[in-house]
Protein backbone atom coordinates (compact mmCIF):
# COMPACT_ATOMS: atom_id res chain seq x y z
CA UNK A 1 0.00 0.00 0.00
CA UNK A 2 3.03 2.33 0.72
CA UNK A 3 3.52 2.38 -3.82
CA UNK A 4 -0.67 3.40 -3.82
CA UNK A 5 0.04 5.91 -1.35
CA UNK A 6 2.69 7.48 -2.85
CA UNK A 7 1.13 7.35 -5.91
CA UNK A 8 -1.55 9.19 -4.73
CA UNK A 9 0.74 11.71 -3.59
CA UNK A 10 2.13 12.24 -6.93
CA UNK A 11 -1.60 12.26 -8.57
CA UNK A 12 -2.46 15.49 -6.56
CA UNK A 13 0.34 16.82 -7.56
CA UNK A 14 -0.52 16.54 -10.85
CA UNK A 15 -3.89 17.62 -10.16
CA UNK A 16 -1.94 20.84 -8.41
CA UNK A 17 -0.25 21.78 -11.50
CA UNK A 18 -3.64 21.05 -13.91
CA UNK A 19 -5.37 23.44 -11.27
CA UNK A 20 -2.61 26.12 -12.01
CA UNK A 21 -2.36 26.26 -8.24
CA UNK A 22 -5.94 27.39 -7.53
CA UNK A 23 -6.21 25.26 -4.49
CA UNK A 24 -10.03 26.09 -3.59
CA UNK A 25 -10.63 24.66 -7.47
CA UNK A 26 -8.60 21.67 -6.03
CA UNK A 27 -10.24 21.07 -3.26
CA UNK A 28 -13.59 21.51 -4.86
CA UNK A 29 -12.52 18.77 -7.61
CA UNK A 30 -11.20 16.35 -4.79
CA UNK A 31 -13.85 16.58 -2.24
CA UNK A 32 -16.38 14.96 -5.09
CA UNK A 33 -14.42 12.25 -5.00
CA UNK A 34 -14.86 8.68 -3.43
CA UNK A 35 -11.76 7.20 -1.58
CA UNK A 36 -11.90 3.38 -0.70
CA UNK A 37 -8.77 2.48 1.64
CA UNK A 38 -8.87 -1.64 2.46
CA UNK A 39 -6.14 -3.77 4.16
CA UNK A 40 -5.58 -6.77 5.73
CA UNK A 41 -6.90 -10.05 4.15
CA UNK A 42 -4.00 -10.22 1.22
CA UNK A 43 -1.57 -9.79 4.35
CA UNK A 44 -2.42 -12.06 6.84
CA UNK A 45 -3.45 -14.97 3.99
CA UNK A 46 -0.23 -14.11 1.83
CA UNK A 47 2.28 -12.93 4.83
CA UNK A 48 1.38 -14.75 7.67
CA UNK A 49 -0.59 -17.99 7.27
CA UNK A 50 1.60 -18.88 4.08
CA UNK A 51 4.96 -19.95 6.79
CA UNK A 52 6.14 -21.81 2.84
CA UNK A 53 6.72 -18.57 1.29
CA UNK A 54 7.37 -15.53 3.90
CA UNK A 55 8.52 -15.70 7.55
CA UNK A 56 6.05 -13.58 9.04
CA UNK A 57 4.19 -15.90 11.19
CA UNK A 58 7.79 -17.21 12.64
CA UNK A 59 8.71 -13.03 13.39
CA UNK A 60 5.54 -12.17 14.73
CA UNK A 61 2.66 -13.86 16.72
CA UNK A 62 -0.37 -13.29 15.62
CA UNK A 63 -1.43 -9.85 17.75
CA UNK A 64 1.85 -8.62 17.48
CA UNK A 65 1.38 -9.24 13.57
CA UNK A 66 -1.88 -7.49 13.49
CA UNK A 67 -0.67 -4.57 15.83
CA UNK A 68 2.55 -3.89 12.82
CA UNK A 69 -0.43 -3.99 10.04
CA UNK A 70 -2.34 -1.57 11.98
CA UNK A 71 0.58 0.63 12.68
CA UNK A 72 1.46 1.07 9.15
CA UNK A 73 -2.27 1.46 7.81
CA UNK A 74 -2.46 4.25 10.08
CA UNK A 75 0.66 5.82 9.08
CA UNK A 76 -0.63 5.10 5.08
CA UNK A 77 -3.68 6.92 5.82
CA UNK A 78 -1.99 10.05 8.25
CA UNK A 79 -0.28 9.99 4.46
CA UNK A 80 -2.90 10.11 2.35
CA UNK A 81 -4.45 12.33 4.42
CA UNK A 82 -1.41 15.21 4.50
CA UNK A 83 -1.61 14.84 0.84
CA UNK A 84 -5.18 15.95 0.85
CA UNK A 85 -5.34 18.40 3.69
CA UNK A 86 -1.86 20.18 5.24
CA UNK A 87 -0.74 19.90 1.65
CA UNK A 88 -2.56 22.56 0.38
CA UNK A 89 -1.06 25.02 3.05
CA UNK A 90 2.27 23.47 2.88
CA UNK A 91 3.02 24.09 -1.03
CA UNK A 92 0.94 26.68 -2.02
Amino acid sequence: MNEQVANFGNTVQQLRRFFRGDNDSLNSYLSKCLFFSGMGSNDYLNNYFMPDFYSTSSDFTVKAFGSALLQDYSRQLSVCYAHLILNYSTYS
